[in-house]
């Protein structure tokens, strides 16, 4: 049972990207038809978030330029410290170092930015998280998060759903189930309040993740009844992650 559930989450991982590359194929059409200095900031401002939520850093090597650019020309500190984050993220499999130092530069021009704090610390535990340092990952994370909750934009709300995902994630990691549970929770209350898929699937393939880990035998967690639940809860996630995957693409 449990090689089904990540049989299936790998699967539907490869749905979701395919729908989530064709938004960021949309956007760059965009960003290239726009000339309106400040529709074209925006449109670029987007793409860079996409290339970070579809683990595309690699990308932003082209694209974190072309957005300090555009803070250059509008005198725009708070898309500075943006363009900043979004180069040092470039650098992910790349330099370490240089990650650590130009995130370092972003948060200390992102005082009066609530988003770009919250982002380079979203950022700093995806990296920590990479390379395997999940106490520290969980402290940017939950940084973070204290950060994005001051928010009510979409933006912050999206961010905050992220967080608690990749919280969870960590906390699956170090066995800790019910704290993982929690955060995983209320990223799925979040992204159901936002109503946005993307969201929606990687909470709930959280879920069905722990409730896999929870049903599994060689764990022997709680009663034969708490498994079967367990086995039903982890089985409902895989299937709200898939149906919701074929809508997105």
């Amino acid at each position: 049972m449990k090689k089904i559930f990540i049989g299936l989450a790998l699967w539907v991982g490869a749905i979701q990207g395919y729908g989530q590359n064709r938004l960021i194929d949309s956007l760059k059409a965009s960003w290239v038809k726009t000339y309106e200095i400040g529709l074209k900031k925006n449109v670029l401002e987007e793409l860079c978030y996409q290339f970070l939520n579809s683990t595309r850093q690699d990308s932003l090597l082209k694209y974190a330029p072309l957005l300090k650019e555009q803070a250059s020309l509008l005198s725009d500190k708070r898309l500075k410290a943006l363009s900043i984050f979004y180069a040092s993220q470039s650098y992910f499999r790349s330099d370490s170092a240089k990650l650590f130092s130009l995130s370092a530069e972003s948060i200390e021009l992102s005082k009066d930015c609530d988003e770009c704090l919250a982002l380079n610390y979203f950022g700093l535990g995806l990296k920590y998280r990479n390379l395997v340092l999940y106490k520290q990952a969980l402290e940017s994370f939950l940084k973070g998060l204290m950060i994005a909750e001051r928010g009510s934009t979409r933006r912050m709300r999206e961010l905050t759903s992220s967080l608690h995902v990749m919280a969870s994630v960590v906390l699956h990691y170090q066995g800790k189930y019910s704290d993982a549970l929690q955060h995983a929770i209320e990223a799925a209350r979040i992204s159901e309040e936002l109503r946005e898929p993307y969201l929606k699937q990687k909470a709930y393939n959280s879920l069905a993740a722990i409730y896999g880990e929870l049903y599994s035998p060689d764990n022997n967690l709680g009663t034969t009844a708490d498994r079967e639940r367990y086995k039903s809860l982890a089985k409902f996630y895989m299937l709200k992650t898939y149906e919701g995957s074929l809508l997105v693409s």
